[in-house]
Protein backbone atom coordinates (compact mmCIF):
# COMPACT_ATOMS: atom_id res chain seq x y z
CA UNK A 1 0.00 0.00 0.00
CA UNK A 2 1.39 3.46 -1.53
CA UNK A 3 -0.52 6.31 0.79
CA UNK A 4 0.18 10.01 1.01
CA UNK A 5 -0.09 13.62 -0.14
CA UNK A 6 3.09 13.63 -2.68
CA UNK A 7 3.42 12.41 -5.99
CA UNK A 8 0.64 14.95 -7.81
CA UNK A 9 -1.16 11.98 -8.89
CA UNK A 10 1.93 10.89 -11.43
CA UNK A 11 4.28 9.47 -9.08
CA UNK A 12 4.48 6.80 -6.20
CA UNK A 13 2.56 8.25 -2.65
CA UNK A 14 5.30 7.65 0.00
CA UNK A 15 4.67 10.10 2.73
CA UNK A 16 2.54 8.27 4.65
CA UNK A 17 2.49 4.49 3.68
CA UNK A 18 5.45 3.61 1.46
CA UNK A 19 5.17 -0.17 0.55
CA UNK A 20 3.38 -1.16 3.56
CA UNK A 21 1.43 -4.53 4.06
CA UNK A 22 -2.10 -4.17 4.61
CA UNK A 23 -4.05 -7.70 5.13
CA UNK A 24 -7.55 -6.17 5.34
CA UNK A 25 -9.49 -4.13 2.91
CA UNK A 26 -9.33 -1.13 5.07
CA UNK A 27 -6.71 0.77 6.75
CA UNK A 28 -7.53 3.58 9.28
CA UNK A 29 -5.27 6.92 8.79
CA UNK A 30 -6.35 10.85 10.49
CA UNK A 31 -6.66 12.67 7.68
CA UNK A 32 -6.16 16.67 7.35
CA UNK A 33 -8.69 18.56 6.11
CA UNK A 34 -8.89 19.89 2.67
CA UNK A 35 -6.14 18.31 1.81
CA UNK A 36 -5.92 15.72 -1.55
CA UNK A 37 -4.44 12.19 -1.05
CA UNK A 38 -3.51 9.82 -3.67
CA UNK A 39 -3.17 5.98 -2.83
CA UNK A 40 -1.53 3.05 -5.38
CA UNK A 41 -2.31 -0.07 -4.27
CA UNK A 42 -0.53 -2.88 -5.29
CA UNK A 43 -1.59 -6.81 -4.70
CA UNK A 44 0.72 -9.53 -3.86
CA UNK A 45 0.07 -13.25 -3.07
CA UNK A 46 3.20 -16.25 -3.39
CA UNK A 47 2.98 -15.83 -7.27
CA UNK A 48 4.69 -12.31 -6.43
CA UNK A 49 3.38 -8.34 -6.62
CA UNK A 50 1.40 -7.06 -9.15
CA UNK A 51 2.29 -4.38 -11.49
CA UNK A 52 -0.80 -1.63 -11.04
CA UNK A 53 -0.02 1.53 -12.47
CA UNK A 54 -3.28 3.30 -11.55
CA UNK A 55 -2.95 6.38 -8.81
CA UNK A 56 -6.38 7.07 -6.86
CA UNK A 57 -6.67 10.31 -5.68
CA UNK A 58 -9.63 12.02 -3.09
CA UNK A 59 -9.91 15.45 -0.81
CA UNK A 60 -10.93 15.51 2.14
CA UNK A 61 -13.93 18.11 3.28
CA UNK A 62 -13.42 21.31 4.64
CA UNK A 63 -13.84 21.83 8.09
CA UNK A 64 -16.72 23.90 9.81
CA UNK A 65 -16.56 26.80 10.53
CA UNK A 66 -20.48 28.44 10.81
CA UNK A 67 -22.34 28.36 13.92
CA UNK A 68 -24.43 26.69 15.32
CA UNK A 69 -23.82 23.32 13.31
CA UNK A 70 -27.41 21.21 13.75
CA UNK A 71 -27.72 17.49 12.72
CA UNK A 72 -31.27 16.28 13.09
CA UNK A 73 -30.71 12.80 11.01
CA UNK A 74 -33.57 13.84 8.88
CA UNK A 75 -31.57 14.70 5.78
CA UNK A 76 -30.31 11.32 5.83
CA UNK A 77 -30.86 8.25 3.45
CA UNK A 78 -31.44 5.07 5.89
CA UNK A 79 -29.02 3.13 6.89
CA UNK A 80 -26.19 5.44 5.66
CA UNK A 81 -24.90 7.72 8.15
CA UNK A 82 -25.16 11.43 7.09
CA UNK A 83 -22.68 12.98 4.92
CA UNK A 84 -19.10 13.86 6.69
CA UNK A 85 -20.23 11.70 9.51
CA UNK A 86 -18.32 8.42 10.43
CA UNK A 87 -17.91 5.24 12.66
CA UNK A 88 -15.40 2.77 14.27
CA UNK A 89 -16.87 -0.35 14.80
CA UNK A 90 -16.02 -2.91 16.53
CA UNK A 91 -18.31 -6.42 16.57
CA UNK A 92 -21.20 -7.63 14.99
CA UNK A 93 -23.01 -4.11 15.33
CA UNK A 94 -22.59 -0.45 13.68
CA UNK A 95 -23.67 2.70 13.97
CA UNK A 96 -26.42 3.52 11.06
CA UNK A 97 -29.29 5.71 10.78
CA UNK A 98 -32.83 4.42 11.46
CA UNK A 99 -36.15 5.43 10.96
CA UNK A 100 -37.11 3.48 14.40
CA UNK A 101 -37.42 6.58 16.05
CA UNK A 102 -36.51 10.35 16.60
CA UNK A 103 -36.17 12.95 18.68
CA UNK A 104 -37.21 15.95 17.07
CA UNK A 105 -37.91 14.01 13.74
CA UNK A 106 -38.26 10.55 12.61
CA UNK A 107 -34.72 9.68 12.19
CA UNK A 108 -32.22 9.15 14.58
CA UNK A 109 -28.65 7.72 14.64
CA UNK A 110 -28.44 3.97 16.21
CA UNK A 111 -26.49 1.33 17.34
CA UNK A 112 -28.74 -1.50 18.43
CA UNK A 113 -29.26 -5.47 18.20
CA UNK A 114 -32.37 -6.18 15.85
CA UNK A 115 -32.17 -9.49 16.45
CA UNK A 116 -33.06 -9.27 19.89
CA UNK A 117 -30.12 -10.79 21.29
CA UNK A 118 -27.70 -8.99 23.40
CA UNK A 119 -24.67 -7.92 21.84
CA UNK A 120 -21.24 -6.49 22.41
CA UNK A 121 -20.99 -2.43 22.22
CA UNK A 122 -17.90 -1.06 21.02
CA UNK A 123 -18.69 1.54 18.95
CA UNK A 124 -17.70 5.30 18.33
CA UNK A 125 -20.02 7.81 15.98
CA UNK A 126 -17.70 10.39 15.26
CA UNK A 127 -18.92 13.89 13.91
CA UNK A 128 -17.55 15.99 10.93
CA UNK A 129 -14.54 18.03 11.88
CA UNK A 130 -15.30 21.38 13.86
CA UNK A 131 -12.90 24.69 13.41
CA UNK A 132 -12.81 26.13 16.94
CA UNK A 133 -10.70 29.04 18.89
CA UNK A 134 -8.23 28.80 21.61
CA UNK A 135 -10.29 32.29 23.22
CA UNK A 136 -14.04 30.73 23.01
CA UNK A 137 -16.07 27.69 23.99
CA UNK A 138 -18.47 25.99 22.78
CA UNK A 139 -21.92 24.22 24.13
CA UNK A 140 -22.59 20.83 23.03
CA UNK A 141 -26.45 19.41 23.16
CA UNK A 142 -27.86 16.07 21.83
CA UNK A 143 -30.32 13.79 23.06
CA UNK A 144 -29.98 10.12 24.00
CA UNK A 145 -31.53 7.16 25.02
CA UNK A 146 -31.40 3.24 25.35
CA UNK A 147 -33.18 0.44 23.54
CA UNK A 148 -34.91 -0.94 26.62
CA UNK A 149 -34.95 0.23 30.33
CA UNK A 150 -34.68 -3.40 31.57
CA UNK A 151 -31.00 -3.21 29.67
CA UNK A 152 -28.52 -0.27 31.36
CA UNK A 153 -26.23 0.93 28.57
CA UNK A 154 -22.83 2.37 28.88
CA UNK A 155 -22.02 5.58 26.84
CA UNK A 156 -19.10 8.08 26.70
CA UNK A 157 -19.10 11.32 24.99
CA UNK A 158 -15.70 12.87 24.35
CA UNK A 159 -13.90 14.92 21.72
CA UNK A 160 -10.17 15.14 20.85
CA UNK A 161 -8.13 16.81 17.31
CA UNK A 162 -8.30 13.67 15.18
CA UNK A 163 -11.35 10.97 14.49
CA UNK A 164 -9.78 7.87 16.12
CA UNK A 165 -10.75 6.33 19.63
CA UNK A 166 -7.04 7.16 21.25
CA UNK A 167 -7.58 10.42 20.27
CA UNK A 168 -11.07 11.38 21.42
CA UNK A 169 -9.75 11.43 25.30
CA UNK A 170 -11.74 14.73 26.59
CA UNK A 171 -14.48 13.27 28.21
CA UNK A 172 -17.81 15.24 28.47
CA UNK A 173 -20.10 13.07 29.30
CA UNK A 174 -19.70 8.89 30.95
CA UNK A 175 -22.31 6.74 32.23
CA UNK A 176 -22.83 3.40 32.37
CA UNK A 177 -26.62 3.44 34.22
CA UNK A 178 -28.49 4.67 30.85
CA UNK A 179 -31.88 3.43 31.21
CA UNK A 180 -34.23 6.07 30.08
CA UNK A 181 -36.17 4.51 27.26
CA UNK A 182 -37.35 8.52 26.87
CA UNK A 183 -35.49 10.83 25.06
CA UNK A 184 -32.82 12.79 27.65
CA UNK A 185 -31.02 15.67 26.20
CA UNK A 186 -27.10 16.95 27.81
CA UNK A 187 -25.49 19.93 27.27
CA UNK A 188 -21.80 20.29 27.71
CA UNK A 189 -19.24 22.93 27.21
CA UNK A 190 -16.09 22.52 25.22
CA UNK A 191 -13.30 24.59 26.22
CA UNK A 192 -10.87 23.49 23.20
CA UNK A 193 -7.93 25.76 24.66
CA UNK A 194 -6.48 26.17 21.47
CA UNK A 195 -6.68 27.12 17.76
CA UNK A 196 -7.43 23.62 15.89
CA UNK A 197 -10.15 21.63 14.66
CA UNK A 198 -11.92 19.04 16.77
CA UNK A 199 -14.22 16.04 16.29
CA UNK A 200 -16.56 14.55 18.94
CA UNK A 201 -17.50 11.31 19.51
CA UNK A 202 -20.16 9.17 21.31
CA UNK A 203 -18.83 5.60 22.35
CA UNK A 204 -21.28 2.89 22.99
CA UNK A 205 -19.51 0.33 25.05
CA UNK A 206 -22.10 -1.66 26.74
CA UNK A 207 -20.56 -5.24 27.09
CA UNK A 208 -24.10 -6.75 26.16
CA UNK A 209 -26.20 -4.38 25.20
CA UNK A 210 -29.39 -4.37 23.23
CA UNK A 211 -28.32 -0.98 21.63
CA UNK A 212 -28.65 3.20 21.83
CA UNK A 213 -29.91 5.91 19.53
CA UNK A 214 -28.48 9.73 19.33
CA UNK A 215 -30.40 12.82 17.70
CA UNK A 216 -30.92 16.33 17.52
CA UNK A 217 -27.02 17.20 17.58
CA UNK A 218 -26.09 20.92 18.05
CA UNK A 219 -22.66 22.65 18.09
CA UNK A 220 -22.88 26.56 19.05
CA UNK A 221 -19.82 28.98 19.35
CA UNK A 222 -20.81 29.95 23.16
CA UNK A 223 -18.48 33.16 23.15
CA UNK A 224 -15.10 33.73 25.19
CA UNK A 225 -14.02 32.24 27.17
CA UNK A 226 -14.99 32.35 30.83
CA UNK A 227 -17.69 35.09 30.64
CA UNK A 228 -20.29 33.57 32.16
CA UNK A 229 -22.52 36.46 32.78
CA UNK A 230 -22.35 37.18 29.02
CA UNK A 231 -26.32 37.39 28.30
CA UNK A 232 -25.90 35.25 25.37
CA UNK A 233 -25.13 32.19 27.19
CA UNK A 234 -28.31 32.52 29.91
CA UNK A 235 -30.85 31.67 26.78
CA UNK A 236 -31.26 28.30 25.71
CA UNK A 237 -33.54 28.10 22.41
CA UNK A 238 -35.36 24.53 21.20
CA UNK A 239 -37.48 23.38 18.79
CA UNK A 240 -38.76 20.06 18.93
CA UNK A 241 -42.29 18.06 17.86
CA UNK A 242 -43.79 21.70 16.95
CA UNK A 243 -42.79 23.25 20.15
CA UNK A 244 -40.77 26.25 20.28
CA UNK A 245 -38.84 26.58 24.08
CA UNK A 246 -36.73 29.77 25.05
CA UNK A 247 -35.55 29.30 28.30
CA UNK A 248 -33.76 32.48 30.40
CA UNK A 249 -32.11 31.45 33.17
CA UNK A 250 -31.18 34.68 34.19
CA UNK A 251 -32.22 38.68 34.87
CA UNK A 252 -31.65 40.49 31.36
CA UNK A 253 -34.37 42.75 31.56
CA UNK A 254 -36.99 43.36 29.11
CA UNK A 255 -36.67 40.76 25.97
CA UNK A 256 -38.31 40.70 22.67
CA UNK A 257 -38.67 37.68 20.77
CA UNK A 258 -39.27 37.18 17.19
CA UNK A 259 -39.24 34.21 15.13
CA UNK A 260 -38.34 35.34 11.32
CA UNK A 261 -38.91 33.15 8.18
CA UNK A 262 -35.64 32.34 5.29
CA UNK A 263 -37.49 35.43 3.71
CA UNK A 264 -36.76 37.75 6.81
CA UNK A 265 -40.78 37.84 7.83
CA UNK A 266 -42.01 37.66 11.21
CA UNK A 267 -44.19 35.15 11.92
CA UNK A 268 -44.46 35.35 15.36
CA UNK A 269 -43.00 38.17 17.58
CA UNK A 270 -43.45 38.56 21.56
CA UNK A 271 -42.30 40.07 24.63
CA UNK A 272 -41.27 37.88 27.48
CA UNK A 273 -40.14 39.01 30.88
CA UNK A 274 -37.61 38.50 33.19
CA UNK A 275 -36.20 34.32 33.32
CA UNK A 276 -39.41 33.22 32.08
CA UNK A 277 -39.69 30.12 30.20
CA UNK A 278 -41.43 30.94 26.85
CA UNK A 279 -42.96 27.59 25.34
CA UNK A 280 -45.48 27.51 22.22
CA UNK A 281 -47.13 25.49 19.84
CA UNK A 282 -45.58 26.79 15.97
CA UNK A 283 -46.20 24.21 13.21
CA UNK A 284 -43.58 25.65 11.34
CA UNK A 285 -43.74 24.02 7.54
CA UNK A 286 -40.20 22.71 6.63
CA UNK A 287 -37.44 25.42 5.97
CA UNK A 288 -34.65 27.76 8.24
CA UNK A 289 -35.75 29.72 10.62
CA UNK A 290 -34.37 32.44 13.21
CA UNK A 291 -35.26 32.82 16.57
CA UNK A 292 -34.31 36.52 17.91
CA UNK A 293 -33.93 37.42 21.58
CA UNK A 294 -33.20 40.91 22.01
CA UNK A 295 -32.49 42.53 25.01
CA UNK A 296 -31.19 46.57 26.15
CA UNK A 297 -27.71 45.97 24.69
CA UNK A 298 -27.52 42.35 23.20
CA UNK A 299 -29.22 40.39 20.76
CA UNK A 300 -28.85 36.86 20.46
CA UNK A 301 -29.86 34.95 17.01
CA UNK A 302 -30.29 30.92 16.82
CA UNK A 303 -30.53 29.21 13.69
CA UNK A 304 -33.21 26.50 13.86
CA UNK A 305 -33.95 23.83 10.44
CA UNK A 306 -36.97 22.34 10.42
CA UNK A 307 -37.14 19.21 8.15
Amino acid sequence: MYFGTDGGGVTTPTNILNGATVTDNFFRQNLEPLTTYYLLVKPRNTFGVAECQNIYSFTTMDVISQYPYEMTVEGATTPALPEFWTSIDNGLLSWTTTSLIGYNSSKAFACYSQNGQAQALNNWLISPPFQVSAAKEYKLTYAYRCFFPTTPESLKVAWGTDADDANLSNVLFDSQTISDQNWAVNNHLIVPGVDDHIFVGWHAYTPSGMGQFIDAVKLEDWGAVGIAESPEKQISVNYSKGVLVVDVKADLGKLSLTVLNAAGQSIESVSMRNQEKFQKTLNLTPGVYVVSVKGIDFEKNTKILVN
